[in-house]
């Protein structure tokens, strides 16, 4: 795009008549290059202060793009100020000249670094936010003319008397500040970030006001004076617009918002999130595209089009997930796949939530073993990865197994999504493993912590031999204080053939409970024991999963 179209979307822009695949265009433009971006703010700057005459943020110096502002009509060769255009700008003309106040524009000058470190965001963030915000245009007042004449001549175009400066409230990224924190750093792991436009203190307490926040690397968690927590991971970047309020850019976040913190709000450039009292998650990519999980209770979520305006309200509940991706027309809003896991290294008991805790509950983490026939010596016990082992179970490879009259996947009912190896008892005997779910103590107390434990279990033709599969609760002594196990698979149930049949059951977890062991213990073949066989005990599993959920009583 050449300066002449960028200075006319510019201008369409500044009197707010910039629509669609325009706004995408110039926001493109001003991601595009620095130089672009420097540009832009210049020209911005010029007319809010012209047009405000500098009613709410002081003015600081902008820093020159390589590129001679002149080629743009508001800067002469020399960097200084273009009244004339200016004054066109303004709607009106005059004679205006520059008058010595250098001295008290020295006291004025900001350091370099933080009007780099600003720049840098404007360029990679675009104007997005602003585009939304028809007719409020705010720069951010880190980036630096590049000269004290063309501050000169400014300061004196607009009326800027430096007797009104102590009234001003500063601004950080187009928020006004507050003069007392509006939350506080609670935790930080290997945390680098920026507040407003200097690097932020690394210590706990740490007050934070309305305005820019970047979390350059690590960890942080904010707490609100409402009780809200959000964990933030670097790098992203967001204002704090107010108590209970996150303008999002950028990142990902976890947020746990308790009942008095109802309303709790976080805005993206293409989603708004209003929760209700619940624990959620959030992921915003380059273009302000990005998806909220649910991981109890509910939040209300809109879509924002191109052009600011928001689309209407939808429902996510515990355990469901929207999405606002690329390629989505208008305000919509699509139902994707809850996933705690992404979210786990923000609050860690999240990485509890919504996948499948057991280890090598597919049995797929060795080869099997060898098979050479249907008698106990026939079949080499494995020591089962993933499990506490002292029995004589085994593991055994379908395709192999099938040759010497084990469940054949040819013709007999097993799970589609199996893999190649399946568990069998062949002995009486119990393996176990143990699942530490201690970090989610807080809900379980709560009663707001539900399982979901499934598999397959089987056996062979009519014999009685089966697997009695359950999970067992355990409190902070070691006690068992609930178990739920498995409907049992018996020869009946597989019709008396060999094969496999699914079996389920959920429920509540137990409050009190900070551990689950899961146990597959080997059973029946009483008539074998007696007449002395020798033959395997045909007791089967495969595909056990156990998925913790987090539930909310009442009604949708």
């Amino acid at each position: 795009m050449n300066k002449e179209r960028a200075k006319e979307l510019i201008s369409q822009y500044l009197d707010g008549e910039l629509v669609g695949e325009d706004i995408e265009l110039l926001n493109m433009w001003v991601k595009a290059d620095e130089t672009n971006a420097r540009l832009f703010a210049l020209r911005t700057f010029a007319h809010r202060h012209m047009y405000d005459r500098i009613q709410q943020k002081e003015l600081a110096d902008i820093q020159s793009a390589n590129e001679s502002a002149a080629d743009w009509g508001f800067l002469d060769d020399s960097g200084v100020l273009d009244f004339e255009e200016l004054m066109e700008m303004a709607g009106g003309s005059g004679d205006v000249s520059p008058v010595n106040i250098t001295d008290q524009l020295l006291k004025k000058e900001r350091d370099l670094a933080r009007a780099k470190r600003e720049g840098r965001r404007l360029h990679y963030e675009g104007v997005e936010k602003q585009l939304v915000r028809k007719g409020s245009i705010v720069i951010p007042r880190s980036l630096f003319y590049g000269g004290i004449a063309a501050l000169l001549a400014l300061f004196v175009l607009v009326g800027f008397s430096f007797e009104e400066e102590d009234t001003f409230r500063e601004e950080a990224m187009a928020v006004k500040e507050v003069a007392t924190p509006i939350a506080k750093l609670t935790d930080m792991e290997d945390l680098e970030w920026v507040l407003g436009a200097v690097a932020g203190k690394t210590e706990l307490g740490t007050g934070l006001k309305v305005g820019y926040v970047e979390i350059l690397s690590g960890k942080a968690t904010l707490t609100f004076a409402s009780g809200a927590r959000v964990a933030v991971e670097g790098p992203s970047n967001f204002d704090l617009t107010a108590e209970g309020h996150m303008n999002f850019r950028r990142g990902r976040l976890a947020a746990y918002v308790p009942e008095e913190a109802k309303g709790f709000t976080v805005t993206t450039p293409r989603m708004q999130v209003v929760d209700l009292g619940t624990e959620f998650g959030m992921s915003v990519e380059a273009g302000g595209w990005g998806e909220v999980h649910v991981f109890t209770g509910v939040v209300t979520a809109a879509g924002i089009d191109a052009s600011g305006k928001m689309g209407d309200v939808s429902y996510a509940y515990a355990s469901e997930a929207l999405g606002r991706r690329a390629g989505l027309v208008g305000y919509g809003l699509e139902k994707v796949a809850i996933d705690s896991t992404p979210f786990s290294g923000l609050m860690d008991h999240l990485g509890l939530l919504y996948r499948d805790l057991m280890v090598n509950g597919d049995f797929e983490g060795q080869d099997g073993a060898e098979v050479r026939g249907t008698r106990f010596g026939d079949v080499d016990n494995l020591k089962i990865a993933g499990w506490e082992d002292a029995s004589a179970a085994t593991v055994l490879n379908y395709d192999e197994a099938a040759k010497h009259d084990y469940p054949d996947p040819k013709t007999d009912e097993m799970a589609i999504d199996r893999g190649k190896n399946f568990y069998a008892g062949m002995r009486p005997g119990v393996i176990k493993q143990v699942i530490d779910i201690s970090k989610l103590s807080e809900w379980i107390d709560l009663g707001k912590v539900s399982f979901e434990f499934n598999g397959w279990l089987g056996g062979f033709s009519n014999n009685s031999e089966h697997a009695i599969v359950r999970v067992l609760f355990m409190d902070s002594e070691g006690r068992k204080i609930g178990v739920g196990h498995l409907p049992i698979v018996g020869a009946e149930d597989r019709r008396n053939r060999s094969g496999f049949v699914y079996s389920e059951t959920d429920g509540e977890i137990p409050r009190g409970t900070v551990s689950i062991v899961v146990e597959i213990e080997t059973s029946g073949g009483g008539d074998n024991i007696l007449s002395g066989s020798t033959y395997v005990y045909d007791a089967y599993v495969d595909n056990l999963k156990l998925k913790l959920n987090m539930v909310e009583r009442g009604v949708r």
